[in-house]
């Protein structure tokens, strides 16, 4: 029973110093708000006795405070809105507004509004049809002067959560006398670009689609023409997506397609070293890895053909010559080295009573072991190169110079010392690896690090198509 009236007594306690406490913020509150409204800053003093009733909803004090200020604070909230609107700033007007109605509902709250309120509401929709005035106009002003890009942007800002008056109409209007300026300025493909947006904004406003449309094919004709046929291709599978159906379109797409892919035939390896990897050629084997990687980073333009010998029927040849395989191998060397090591032997200790005890202790001791070493280095020498075959030029000239090393240091124990416990560095050492790589195994190696760097150089020589620009006279087909 005394258990349950200490308890009783400890929540009585919590309740007073948390009521206490809530009276003592309150109290802070309505001080300050009374500071701002002697300074007339009724909406901060307003703010002030708002916090305090949080602390106590009910208390009367901070509710007469509010409703003495509630007036002047809101005239003075209202004050700033609409001298927002009068200087056209109707963004920071709205926000105005929408924060003098956030007073009032909570003034309301406190049955403190007791005052004649405009209708803030219609306010605020009447600043944001003004913002959407202000940004057509101001789009207006830009189109006017033939600055129809920045048109566009205040008329999408005008027509940004639905349409306002005649904005979609006017910015594919835009887009469609940007692409015809463009067109003047021979700037082809920025013309499209517009056609594009205006048929996006409006289907086909004005026939932009259809003109993009033409803008594509002349440029893909253009560059099909020069046999820059990948290129050819991108503009001809954008016009097939606007009109499948146009002239001679499915011709031209095949046309290019076929055009676009680069062949590439193997003469034979000229390998001098006569040296082979698991029966294999290092020539054949060379080349093998080059394939592999041609088709597995190379675009799908890129093809691999047989050539029989006949290289003509090939965009490129690629031959290559293996000079020197050069192989280094030192042999194994041993040399006699003493070390220290830790044993374990047993003995007694005194406590600090007198007693005797049994223990086991560590000592260094001397260890003798031979360190081992070995290494070899295998080195290919030669080039790589790929030609033109229609006009003889070396495309990519490739010099091998590929080395690959390995070495082994380990460590054999000579003595034999029982209860010896070997420290790490040393422990390590005798755990080391004792045979040296395979000199197939470095060949191979050599090998990959040759065939990335010779596929890199096609991929960038061959492969990837260079940096075209557009014509500046185009025979347009519309």
């Amino acid at each position: 029973m005394k258990s349950s009236y200490r308890i009783l007594e400890i929540i009585l306690l919590l309740t007073l110093l948390f009521t206490y406490g809530c009276a003592h913020v309150s109290t802070r509150h309505i001080e300050q708000g009374d500071s701002q409204a002697n300074k007339r800053n009724f909406i901060a003093a307003a703010k002030e006795y708002l916090s305090a009733l949080k602390y106590e909803r009910n208390h009367l004090e901070s509710r007469q405070r509010l409703c003495s200020v509630a007036e002047p604070a809101y005239k003075e909230s209202l004050k700033k809105a609409e001298k927002f609107e009068t200087a056209s700033k109707f963004k920071k007007a709205r926000k105005a507004f929408k924060q003098t109605t956030s007073y009032i509902e909570q003034f309301t709250k406190f049955d403190c509004v007791d005052f004649p309120v405009i209708d803030l509401n219609q306010k605020i929709a009447s600043m944001g049809s003004a913002i959407l005035e202000k940004h057509y106009q101001q789009a207006e002003f830009h189109f006017s002067r033939g600055h129809y890009l920045f048109a566009v942007e205040e008329y999408k800002k005008a027509a940004r959560s639905k349409p306002y008056k005649d904005s979609n109409q006017k910015i594919a209007q835009s887009h469609f006398a940007q692409a015809k300026i463009y067109e003047l300025q021979s700037q082809f493909r920025e013309a499209a670009d517009q056609y594009l947006f205006s048929h996006d904004t409006i289907l086909n406003f004005k026939g932009s689609k259809d003109k993009a449309n033409a803008i594509l094919y002349s440029l893909g004709n253009y560059f099909l023409s020069n046999n820059h046929c990948r290129k050819a291709l991108q503009d001809f599978q954008q016009a097939s997506g606007l009109n499948p159906n146009y002239k001679d379109l499915a011709e031209k797409l095949r046309q290019s397609s076929e055009c676009a892919i680069v062949t590439i035939a193997f003469a034979k390896f000229n390998n001098k070293t006569r040296r082979n990897i698991a029966g294999m050629s290092i020539g054949d084997f060379i080349y093998d890895q080059i394939q592999s990687g041609i088709n597995n980073n190379g675009s799908r333009f890129l093809r691999i053909v047989d050539s029989s010998g006949n290289y003509h029927n090939a965009d490129y040849k690629i031959s290559g010559k293996l000079t020197q395989i050069r192989v280094v191998h030192r042999g194994l060397e041993k040399k006699r080295v003493s070390g220290i090591a830790a044993r374990r032997y047993n003995c007694q200790h005194t406590d600090d009573n007198g007693n005797i005890y049994n223990d086991t202790c560590t000592e260094d001791v001397n260890i003798y072991y031979d360190e081992i070493t070995d290494h070899v280095s295998v080195t290919l020498s030669g080039s790589i190169k790929a030609v033109n075959t229609r006009t003889g030029e070396n495309i990519v000239l490739y010099n091998i110079s590929s080395q690959m090393d390995d070495s082994i240091r380990y460590a054999d124990i000579v003595s034999h010392l029982k209860d010896v416990e070997l420290y790490q560095d040393l422990y390590n050492l005798v755990n080391e690896r004792t045979h040296l790589v395979d000199g197939d195994d470095l060949v191979r190696e050599a090998i990959a690090e040759i065939e990335k760097g010779f596929v890199k150089e096609i991929i960038q020589n061959i492969d990837q198509s260079n940096n075209l620009s557009d014509p500046t006279n185009l025979a347009l087909y519309h």
